[in-house]
C-alpha cells in the first residue's frame, strides 16, 4: 500500500508527506538506516521540509546519539527557509543540548525577527 501512495505521489506537493510517513514505518519496523536515507532526500523546496528535517534530527539524536547532526538538520531548516517559525524551533535543540544560553539568544532573535515583519 505504501508503494502504490509513493508512486501516486510521486513528484506532488504530497511526496514529502509520504516520504516523512514511511520513515517512520521504517523506523517502527527497526530499519533506522532507511529511514535516515529516505528523509535526507526530501528536498530543501518541499513543503515538507521541516517536518522531514525534524524527524532527521529526532532519529540522530535518539537511535544515534549524535548531537552535532540533530543540531546541523536544524541550522540546514534555518538555511533553507530563514522564516520566523523556522527560526524560532531553533531554541529547542540547543535547550535538549543543555544550551540554555544559546537557546534564549535564538528565542530572543526569532522576537526581533517577527517585531521587524509586523
Amino acid at each position: 500500500m505504501m508503494q502504490q501512495a509513493i508512486f501516486e505521489f510521486s513528484g506532488s506537493v504530497q511526496e514529502g508527506r509520504v516520504t516523512v510517513a514511511n520513515a517512520q514505518l521504517e523506523v517502527e519496523g527497526g530499519d533506522v538506516e532507511r529511514a535516515l536515507s529516505m528523509l535526507r532526500g526530501v528536498a530543501p523546496g518541499s513543503a515538507h521540509y521541516l517536518a522531514a528535517r525534524t524527524a532527521l534530527a529526532d532519529l540522530y539524536l535518539t537511535y544515534r546519539s549524535d548531537r552535532r547532526m540533530y543540531a546541523l538538520c536544524h541550522e540546514e531548516v534555518v538555511k533553507a527557509n530563514p522564516s520566523v517559525h523556522s527560526f524560532g524551533a531553533r531554541p529547542q535543540p540547543n535547550r535538549r543540548r543543555g544550551r540554555p544560553a544559546r537557546s534564549r539568544d535564538s528565542h530572543r532573535r526569532a522576537q526581533c525577527r517577527s517585531a521587524r515583519r509586523t
